[in-house]
């Protein structure tokens, strides 16, 4: 065998990395210790670590991981990018970041975000994880794709635990922020005989009329805010909405609303 190759950042958006002897305090591990983790696909090792090539994540794509002797684990994301409009098929892209974006139960969380659970799964498979002191706010983030980027912010609003039939929220930026990359992303569900919408701006990122047939079930859609001019002008409030049935049933109808900002 080989050490592993240096990683190929040409080809990465966003990275999440840690070191459980650094950072978790322990003296050492054993990379192939993480091997019982059920999520890896499939894998390469390494004379110094092991080369995750798939696994299963939370946000319904696929990521690469490595685990190394001298402690560091990593989880990344390549650069594939599908944006798609009120389709079955879930859009892909660095937007996969936020976990859970496209569940209505739950608003994203960037601290506990879709890498942070791969390193922290994989973590709790190393045969001494039960003296690993780890923490989701020590896991380091970082965008190849976008490196002077220095913050990412989220906008996060799911049907869950509503009383009203709408929800909206916004968000303005000032003259001297730069903005590097920034997306809406949505999903519809119905199956309660409702309408069910979500846009920005007034344009429509996903909706579901479960009248119609072969409209019925989850749709997920995502609008590239900056590449589409959505959001040009600083000190201006851009804003979205969510129609969803006013009711806390969510089983039967809803929907989510993320967008997602990387900025400095």
């Amino acid at each position: 065998m080989s050490d592993l190759p240096d990683l190929p950042t040409d080809n990465i958006s966003y990275i999440a990395y840690w070191n459980a002897i650094d950072d978790g305090g322990v003296g050492s591990i054993d990379p192939e210790d993480v091997l019982s983790d059920g999520n890896i696909n499939s894998y390469t090792l390494y004379d110094n670590g092991i080369q995750i090539d798939s696994y299963s994540t939370v946000v319904g794509r696929n990521c690469k991981a490595r685990v190394k002797s001298d402690g560091w684990v990593i989880a990344y994301f390549d650069r594939t990018e599908e944006l798609v409009t009120k389709e079955f098929q879930h859009p892909n892209g660095w937007w996969d970041i936020a976990n859970d974006w496209g569940v209505v139960t739950s608003a994203s969380s960037y601290t506990n975000n879709s890498l942070e659970r791969v390193i922290s799964q994989l973590q709790t498979n190393l045969s001494n994880s039960g003296t690993i002191q780890y923490n989701p706010s020590d896991i380091a983030l970082f965008n190849y794709e976008h490196p002077d980027a220095t913050n990412l912010t989220g906008m996060s609003l799911p049907s869950a635990n509503r009383d009203t039939n709408s929800l909206s929220g916004g968000f303005s930026y000032t003259s001297d922020t730069t903005i590097h990359a920034a997306v809406a992303v949505g999903s519809a569900y119905s199956e309660s005989g409702d309408w069910v919408t979500v846009t920005f701006e007034g344009l429509s990122i996903a909706s579901c009329d479960p009248n119609e047939g072969d409209k019925k079930g989850t749709y997920h859609g995502s609008i590239d805010l900056l590449g589409e001019g959505v959001i040009p002008d600083p000190g201006t409030e851009y804003s979205g909405t969510l129609t969803a049935p006013n009711t806390f049933d969510y089983q039967y109808a809803g929907g989510n609303l993320d967008v997602l900002i990387q900025w400095s």
